[in-house]
């Protein structure tokens, strides 16, 4: 068994020549030039899209700071409008309560009921009995009068006067009563 051609001269350069410098040679230490080239780009590669995420991270944080101070502008905002609202609901009520205070305690009672003639025998605390007031005035007061059920009867009291709801003309009025038994 004998071999002919490049293997059996031990040259596997494939030249044909004794010399050893084949296609291996070519392949060897004088190509490390262009894995070198490859590795160095790759790694340019890797950095350069590091940097990008990067990049992008800082743009979201930057995105995410600015929605955060978009909204808390936001929530600053409307927690003004809400209490300007409730402010200017507050003095609302107050004119109301001061309108049917001036009008009960002038000379005519605004238009208010009250039966006439028992002022002595009626008086409960600056509250004649019998007084009649609106729903809008009862609503409007200072202090709501607390409901209080008297054998099954609902008065409401605000502190030493007592009224019992009744209907007038198609609407709730509240009446000044003795307090219950």
């Amino acid at each position: 068994m004998s071999r002919s051609g490049a293997a059996s001269s031990g040259n596997f350069g494939g030249g044909g020549g004794g010399g050893g410098g084949g296609r291996f040679a070519e392949s060897g230490a004088a190509s490390s030039g262009n894995w070198q080239a490859n590795r160095s780009s790759m790694q340019e590669s890797r950095q350069a899209s590091s940097q990008q995420r990067q990049a992008g991270r800082a743009e979201t944080q930057e995105s995410r700071q600015a929605s955060g101070q978009q909204r808390q502008e936001s929530r600053q905002a409307s927690g003004q409008q809400r209490q300007e609202s409730r402010q200017s609901t507050a003095q609302e009520m107050q004119e109301n309560r001061q309108d049917w205070a001036d009008d009960y305690h002038g000379h005519g009672y605004g238009g208010y009921y009250h039966s006439g003639g028992a002022y002595a025998a009626g008086a409960v605390a600056g509250m004649v009995v019998g007084a009649t007031i609106t729903a809008a005035a009862f609503s409007a007061m200072a202090v709501p009068p607390a409901p209080v059920v008297v054998s099954g009867v609902t008065y409401y009291q605000s502190g030493s006067t007592w009224y019992q709801p009744v209907y007038q003309g198609g609407q709730v009025t509240y009446v000044v009563v003795n307090p219950p038994q």
